[in-house]
């Protein structure tokens, strides 16, 4: 959709011309996984795009093997805020440190289903997020 496209074309900018890392935060795993596989579709048109461009979802069902290797290789991450609180922000120094530290865009997809406690949570998570990445990139 047109809405999706405001903040997906930046995401595929950077992802094409640098070796920055864009975060793609959806409310819930499904939605991820959904647009995982509409962004697959549209980078299978293209070879070049399909180098450069490389995606991928990061949750709770993705092995610790594959995090290490989304880590290192990707450059689009889909993931919910769960993930990133219980799995990518505690594991920084060890696995994703260096993706974090290349971080140029942090998109927060669906953002009228954060509110309540569910909002503050997330907010909570986002703060995380920003010192998390300082830190990372202050050990560069």
């Amino acid at each position: 959709s047109g809405k999706t496209l405001c903040f997906l074309l930046p995401v595929l900018t950077a992802a094409y011309t640098s070796d920055r890392v864009s975060l793609i935060l959806y409310p819930t795993k499904a939605l991820a996984q959904d647009q995982f596989s509409k962004l697959q579709a549209l980078l299978e048109s293209d070879a070049e795009l399909a180098e450069r461009i490389r995606p991928a979802t990061l949750d709770g069902d993705c092995p610790h093997s594959k995090g290490v290797d989304i880590a290192e290789r990707s450059n689009v991450i889909l993931t919910n805020p769960d993930t990133l609180h219980a799995a990518i922000l505690p594991a920084w120094r060890t696995m994703y440190g260096s993706m974090l530290a290349r971080l140029k865009y942090v998109v927060i997809d669906e953002a009228h289903m954060y509110e309540g406690v569910f909002g503050a949570h997330v907010a909570m998570i986002l703060s995380r997020l920003v010192r998390v990445n300082q830190a990372a990139a202050s050990q560069q």
